[in-house]
């Protein structure tokens, strides 16, 4: 669903000069959930842990690759068992008193909406502004650095057909009030890169402006260009690439370093790299095959970045995590090639502790074989990874703000996709809503 969201922003964009439908106004709905839904998968709890992943893993050590290096590449073998425990879990509506988890979650959908944990059941309160028809929630949406805030793009047609989209910017915070905006979406932006400071949030432009960025204050309108010359960064006749924020250039919390994707008429294979904007050197790159699906994601304090890397020859796609400070030492997380399986990876996201990472794995023994994509989380204290019986993702997962549950979307087969919340210490899992996806989870007030 995220992606046919991300398409449908993308079309209404260009319905500058093509005219639009107008759509009646949604209303506000409780939540609601099918009895086939619940308690469809059996108690299971399966654990593929093998011995020696069963203590923690061993500090890797770190090295500094010289940037014209080609890495090593890995040997798969066959003769070791996956390093992984996987935990299947029933699906449960939730208690009539609603969950003990905190905060509020935004669900995008037919109806976008906010979700209080702690009241469900009751009516949500709608997302749109009176007059509203469309929220887009996917890249063009942002949470406040106190995490009590929520920044989405809103759409509505031009009653008179003169233009067929108007787009603003808004803010709602966790207690249903709304923020005023200043700021006026500029068409030429492509996504909300971050928020960052209390009132700076990067905007990001389109792909033919060379990774070009906009700071602005949302509340004042100010804003100010950063226009770094980042040497043959990746340009596409499409609006960005398959990166989760719609760019191909992701920022540091500081502004000071950047991780972009080099363009491959410049160099055979893909490469990332990460760039000092100040000192203007690379400080590390690292050839990637599937480096147009592979988001670079700082980590809460901004300390380092982790993303998924191709490591694997030929047409056999070998995905691993891996950890890059900021003076470009690099740390392999992951080392899902040793049972000799083929990994993709896709989604990653830090818990706000900065304690564990959740992506979504497509973990299979041969390329042919059926695709066994499940929700995975890594610990990086232990390097322990732990699968959960949640396949086909749809949503890029949203972690509580206390890193003790996450929120996530899921396309059953032959039935409405659902929105699930994952307690990871009760090891529990709650049917929240169908037709839905979690755009974020928010503080309480």
């Amino acid at each position: 669903m995220k992606y046919l969201l991300s398409l449908f922003l993308a079309a209404s964009l260009l319905l500058l000069t093509s005219g639009c439908g107008v759509q009646g106004t949604p209303t506000p709905d409780p939540v609601t959930v099918s009895e086939t839904a619940v308690n469809k998968m059996s108690t299971v709890v399966a654990l593929a842990t093998s011995q020696a992943s069963a203590t923690p893993a061993p500090a890797l050590a770190i090295s500094t690759p010289t940037p014209s290096a080609t890495p090593d590449q890995p040997s798969p073998t066959s003769t070791r068992a996956p390093v992984y425990r996987q935990v299947c879990l029933p699906v449960q509506n939730p208690p009539p008193g609603g969950l003990s988890q905190p905060g509020v979650i935004v669900l995008g959908g037919a109806q976008a909406r906010l979700y209080a944990l702690k009241t469900l059941g009751q009516p949500a309160t709608p997302l749109g502004s009176p007059g509203s028809k469309y929220q887009f929630l996917v890249n063009v949406a942002a949470t406040s650095p106190d995490g009590k805030e929520f920044m989405y793009l809103e759409g509505w047609p031009d009653p008179k057909g003169y233009i067929p989209m108007h787009l603003a910017l808004r803010i709602i915070r966790s207690d249903g009030r709304r923020r005023a905006v200043s700021q006026p979406w500029d068409f030429r932006w492509n996504a909300i890169a971050s928020w960052f400071g209390p009132e700076s949030v990067l905007m990001a432009w389109d792909v033919a402006y060379k990774g070009r960025m906009t700071v602005v204050d949302p509340f004042t309108g100010s804003a100010h260009d950063l226009a770094p010359i980042l040497p043959n960064i990746y340009q596409s006749h499409l609006p960005g690439t398959q990166w989760d924020n719609a760019t191909s250039a992701v920022y540091s919390p500081d502004q000071n370093q950047v991780v972009y994707l080099r363009d491959e008429q410049v160099d055979p294979m893909y490469q990332m790299v990460l760039w000092d904007i100040k000192t203007k050197t690379v400080l590390w790159q690292r050839v990637d095959r599937g480096a147009l699906g592979h988001t670079p994601e700082w980590s809460p304090d901004g300390s380092a970045f982790a993303m998924a890397i191709d490591t694997g020859k030929g047409t056999n796609s070998q995905d691993e995590l891996f950890l890059v400070d900021r003076s470009g030492a690099e740390r392999q997380l992951t080392d899902l090639s040793s049972s000799g399986d083929l990994a993709v990876i896709r989604g990653l996201t830090w818990a706000p502790d900065g304690q564990s990472l959740a992506f979504w794995l497509d973990y299979r023994h041969a390329g042919w074989a059926f695709e066994t994509e499940q929700l995975g989380i890594l610990n990086l204290a232990t390097g322990q990874i732990t699968l959960y019986c949640f396949g086909s993702g749809s949503s890029r997962p949203v972690w509580s703000p206390g890193s003790t549950a996450i929120a996530f979307e899921i396309d059953p087969v032959n039935e409405p996709s659902q929105t699930i919340l994952l307690d990871l210490a009760g090891e529990s899992a709650y049917l929240l809503a169908e037709n839905a996806y979690p755009a974020a989870w928010l503080k309480s007030p």
